[in-house]
């Protein structure tokens, strides 16, 4: 998504250099409770593992990212070797990959009749002033040919990848005491709803990764201090990793309405950092009234109706309306520094009237504010009509 971000970040900056207030507000996702993100801290010579798990009936490719960090190359500044080695290990029982390609080239991962069933990809990216980022990529072919082209057999693939848990090893291979850093992300497959189901979301698993959550009375929590590889950490959407202002909003639940006390948590759903460039959402607002009823009320289809909707998607833009009054309001100072007033509103005063303050411990899901949900919408009874409507 790279060149996504910087074409937002050069919009916005060359906007706000011209003197139109501009902000970019994205939501951050909903995929805290996915298991598409993994992290490993990896000591030289021992080995980790994380397994991924690719559905059957999933009629598109999959895919997988690994970005290394913590590579000093002066440790190592003699050696070619890449600092890491991977061992990938299809379901079956099948040979595992070993071997890593040369920088910015691709090896064949499984093969079948000379049809490539899985590749990866490995490149580095070097950074001013900073250590390089390597990459691994690892892409997978579908598990059904349900969606072949009768009419181009030409064009169909002949075999189907094998589903189920492909186990990925990453060792540290350096000559240092110093670990490296691997995060992981699935890329985001499932079907949007209304279309016709082709994708099937793959996730990741591993031994240590059911820990019990006692918020939930159940078995949902992942523990990397426990020896877990699989986080809900650094979950956010992938095109929301831009700093100011460019910003990230996440979906909070009211748990007490009533101040001076009044407080929220996280929704269940919504996505946490860091990331490599922000450390979570810049704001959050409400998505849902409460842990019993979810989503906030919204215009519905038909004329005069209304209905409950959730998610980050429905926290943006209320975001997005409290800083366009905020521009308004701001459009008369000479010489306006659009970061400056965020971090005036938004993270200075921070208790102004509309917000609360999020708990220190929730700031990587929810950032420093949580917008008010207005009066004329939580005024609105959540019933269905009568009969006699």
């Amino acid at each position: 998504t790279q060149t996504f971000e910087r074409e937002v970040q050069r919009m916005v900056d060359e906007r706000n250099a011209s003197g139109t207030p501009t902000a970019f507000v994205l939501p951050a996702g909903n995929n805290y409770m996915s298991q598409t993100a993994g992290y490993m801290e990896l000591v030289t010579g021992e080995p980790k593992h994380i397994d991924w798990l690719i559905l059957p009936d999933d009629a598109t490719d999959s895919f997988l990212e690994i970005w290394i960090d913590g590579v000093d190359d002066d440790t190592n500044a003699a050696e070619q070797q890449a600092p890491f080695s991977i061992a990938i290990t299809p379901p079956g029982a099948r040979k595992s990959q070993t071997k890593l390609p040369a920088l910015g080239s691709s090896v064949r991962v499984l093969l079948e009749d000379d049809e490539t069933i899985a590749g990866l990809y490995y490149d580095k990216f070097d950074r001013p002033n900073s250590c390089p980022r390597y990459r691994v990529f690892l892409a997978i072919a579908p598990t059904s040919n349900l969606y072949n082209n009768p009419a181009n057999p030409a064009s169909n693939r002949k075999h189907v990848a094998p589903h189920g848990r492909w186990r990925i090893q990453l060792t540290n291979t350096r000559n240092s005491a110093k670990p490296i850093h691997a995060s992981i992300y699935v890329q985001r497959d499932d079907t949007p709803t209304g279309f016709p189901r082709r994708g099937r979301q793959s996730y990741l698993e591993h031994e240590f990764a059911y820990e019990f959550a006692q918020k939930f009375l159940n078995y949902t929590k992942h523990d990397i201090g426990k020896g877990s590889t699989v986080t809900r950490e650094g979950s956010l959407s992938a095109i929301a990793n831009l700093p100011l202002p460019v910003l990230a909003v996440g979906a909070a639940t009211e748990i007490q309405p009533i101040p001076p006390a009044a407080s929220v948590e996280p929704s269940l759903y919504t996505s946490s950092g860091p990331t490599p460039a922000i450390n979570g959402p810049f704001v959050s607002a409400y998505a849902d009234a409460s842990r019993s009823l979810a989503g906030v009320i919204a215009a519905g289809t038909a004329t005069g109706s209304h209905i409950a909707i959730a998610g980050t998607s429905v926290a943006a833009p209320q975001v997005t309306r409290r800083i366009a009054e905020l521009f308004q309001q701001a459009s008369k100072i000479p010489d306006l520094d659009i970061v400056t007033l965020l971090h005036t509103v938004f993270c200075i005063t921070g208790a102004h009237e509309g917000t609360v303050i999020t708990d220190e411990k929730d700031k990587r899901r929810l950032g420093n504010v949580t917008l008010k949900l207005p009066d004329h919408l939580k005024s609105l009874n959540r019933k269905y009509p009568s009969s006699a409507a």
